[in-house]
Formats: C-alpha cells, structure tokens, sequence
C-alpha cells in the first residue's frame, strides 16, 4: 500500500465481481465461474463493499507475460476511480496471467482490498 502514498489499516471487506460480458459465440457470465476468458472478450469489474460512504476507490490493471512485453503494454500502475462509478471496464487483449485488484481509502488509510484473477488463453 505504501507503493501510491497510504498506510494499511483494514477492518472491512470489498469483493471484487468480474463479469464477461455477452458477444456472440463466446461464454459470457461471472469471470469465477468461467475461470478463464479468451481474447477479444469484454470485462466489467463492480464492487462489493462494506465501507462506509464516502470513501475513495482505486484500481489495479496488471497485464503481464510474453505477449504483452512483446508489444511494450505491461501495466500495473493503480487508477483512482475520479467518476465514483464503482465499475472498471477493460478488454482482454493478450493471453496470460494478469489481475485486478481494488482498494477502498478513507482519511489516507486502506481500508479493505481485494484481487481477483484475469487468466486468458
């Protein structure tokens, strides 16, 4: 948590929902249930929490593995969500390991965090 400027302080939850959203001939639904996702596939990231209002949110967007080095789009730099939206929508544009992760800030601390897994083949 240091790595963007605040202290850890915990106490709550928040759960990140992954969903693949529907395009014709691909499986669609919650990304855990799917477990993995291919190419070209549209993801929306929500979240759950118990922390109460207000609070600021970030995300974590981490691409990583061969393909993405190779095209110099390696990513993990963390995003402050600046229209309170709750929702995180990307695309899966190359094949690996990569991940989401969000975190819930009140009053400079880090109140709850969650990661979820993006694997796609």
């Amino acid at each position: 948590m240091e790595e963007f400027g605040f202290s850890w302080r915990g106490g709550y939850k928040v759960r990140i929902n992954a969903q693949v959203l529907p395009k014709s001939g691909f499986r669609h639904g919650p990304l855990r249930r799917l477990r993995r996702v291919s190419v070209l596939q549209s993801l929306r990231f929500t979240i759950t929490t118990d922390v109460p209002e207000p609070y600021d949110l970030y995300w974590k967007i981490r691409n990583r593995g061969p393909e993405a080095a190779a095209l110099d789009q390696l990513r993990g730099e963390i995003i402050f969500d600046e229209d309170r939206s709750r929702i995180r929508k990307e695309s899966t544009s190359w094949k690996g390991q990569h991940y989401v992760e969000v975190y819930i800030v009140k009053n400079g601390r880090v109140l709850a965090t969650d990661h979820h897994d993006v694997v796609i083949s």
